[in-house]
């Protein structure tokens, strides 16, 4: 500790203010600190809250007798972080060290830093032009699957599907275990990302067709063709996208990335834990009896869909029979994680949920899942724009509507274009839709949870999810 901080019993409470830290809210028995040093006045600290179970923190901070201080935001230390990725240096701790590696040539010094606000979990600086470092506030040990698939896809084809890796950071412990801290990538000029581009095509066809109301469906969907050979365009590149990045995947050398037969087991398993998540999420849905009946749903209509979700469970047995493999994947994808760059859509963040444990976030699963992602997402975008508009918005949200359907119909066909005959895709044009209508529902469930936490009035929209899915598991249509 630095003689002028405030008490270390402070700690906790500055910790729960600050944006990157997912333990708000909750009660910790204690705060140890298991590695520190000073540096350059910044006190770097890896901490473990509530004992040796508890997780791991990366925290540098500077303070006065007062108060707490985030370091990232100091020049000196982004310089110091910089410096240590560009020259494969060492930070000695006082039982560890934090280690850089470069992985390309980097300037000598380093560019002015500016401090990314946007984001949560992580904590992210931007160097000039050319390259920007995230650093994992929550640590632990293994290499973070963001870096590992950086690395893996850093040549070759599929170098032009993400940022290049530029670097890492790791600290490795007392023990010689080594736990990522953060990776440098090339900065890319863009546009944004592919949510914050739909969103702007969507505001424009919505504005185009606010007076319209077609006298029939046929009219209403030819003139949505017309109107959004933008999105169309868009939407193949992204389909596109998707299908190259599984192959990439699939064809990295190595035991951490080989396919994996996908059996029975497997299948049993993953089919265990949809039913838990259903379960769990109609009991939730009952503590909000409000929320649920301003989707138009009540307890019995959430038990009332279950004959129908085993039926589609069942299908994913039938994906083991077929043969199919499992390989890495994803796990997160959705548009917020394609960013539209100068040289095209790239697919960022392959961290995956940082509360789940590291073996699941890097383990194999089926390319579908992240195929579900993105058909989740192109649904939300939609139902966003319109509620973004001018209300009353039921005209807006009917041609949202219809701009999903030939939204997901657009982006699959050109996924299934570029992914070709991957290992993990069944053969079955029937049993692929009925697998991915499993993966929508997966992803669904979650979104009623989240929805019911955070936006009670956009409860439709995943509930409209598992309607749907459901609907085209027994041979309909999304």
């Amino acid at each position: 500790m630095m003689p002028s901080s405030p008490p270390l019993a402070t700690l906790v409470p500055w910790l729960q203010t600050q944006r990157w830290f997912s333990g708000k809210g909750q009660t910790f028995t204690g705060v140890e600190i298991v590695d520190q040093a000073v540096i350059d006045g910044v006190l770097v600290m890896l901490l473990r809250l509530d004992g040796a179970a508890g997780g791991l923190w990366l925290a540098p901070v500077h303070a006065d007798a007062a108060a707490w201080h985030d370091a990232f935001a100091l020049p000196a230390w982004q310089r110091r972080l910089f410096d240590l990725v560009a020259h494969s240096g060492t930070l000695p701790l006082a039982h560890g060290q934090i280690v850089g590696h470069a992985a390309a040539a980097l300037p000598a010094s380093a560019p002015e830093a500016r401090l990314v606000t946007a984001e949560q979990s992580n904590t992210s600086l931007i160097y000039g032009d050319i390259a920007i470092l995230k650093c994992y506030r929550r640590v632990v040990a293994g290499i973070n699957p963001d870096i590992e698939i950086g690395q893996a896809l850093a040549s070759g084809p599929a170098a032009a599907l993400v940022p290049a890796l530029l670097g890492s950071l790791a600290y490795h412990d007392a023990a010689g275990v080594v736990h990522s801290l953060g990776m440098l990538q090339a900065f890319e000029a863009n546009h944004g990302d592919a949510w914050q581009r739909l969103q702007h095509l969507l505001a424009d066809l919505f504005v185009a067709t606010a007076a319209i109301e077609p006298p029939d469906e046929a009219t209403a969907e030819a003139m949505l063709a017309r109107l959004s050979e933008d999105a169309w365009h868009e939407l193949a590149r992204l389909g596109r996208l998707v299908g190259a990045l599984h192959r990439a995947l699939a064809a990295v050398p190595g035991p951490a990335f080989a396919p994996q037969r996908f059996g029975r087991e497997a299948a049993a398993a993953w089919i265990a834990g949809v039913w838990q998540a259903w379960h769990e999420t109609g009991a939730l849905l009952a503590q909000y009896p409000a929320a649920a009946a301003q989707a138009g749903l009540t307890p019995a209509g959430w038990a009332g869909f279950e004959p129908a979700l085993a039926r589609c469970l069942a299908r994913v047995t039938e994906l083991a029979d077929a043969g199919v493999a499992l390989s890495r994947v994803h796990g997160d994808l959705h548009l917020g994680q394609i960013l539209m760059s100068s040289r095209g859509p790239l697919v960022l963040d392959f961290e995956g949920e940082p509360l789940r444990p590291l073996h699941e976030r890097r383990a194999h699963a089926s390319p579908l899942k992240d195929v579900a992602g993105m058909t989740r997402s192109l649904g939300y975008a939609a139902t966003a724009a319109a509620f973004a508009g001018v209300p009353p918005h039921d005209a807006a949200l009917r041609w949202a509507e219809r701009w999903r359907r030939q939204a997901r119909a657009r982006f699959l066909a050109a996924y299934d274009d570029a992914a070709g005959a991957l290992p993990g895709l069944p053969a079955d044009a029937a049993l692929r839709a009925a697998v991915l209508a499993a993966f929508e529902l997966e992803r669904a469930i979650y979104e009623v949870r989240y929805e019911i936490a955070n936006r009670p009035d956009w409860l439709q929209i995943p509930l409209h999810g598992i309607r749907s899915a459901l609907h085209a598991a027994q041979g309909g249509s999304m």
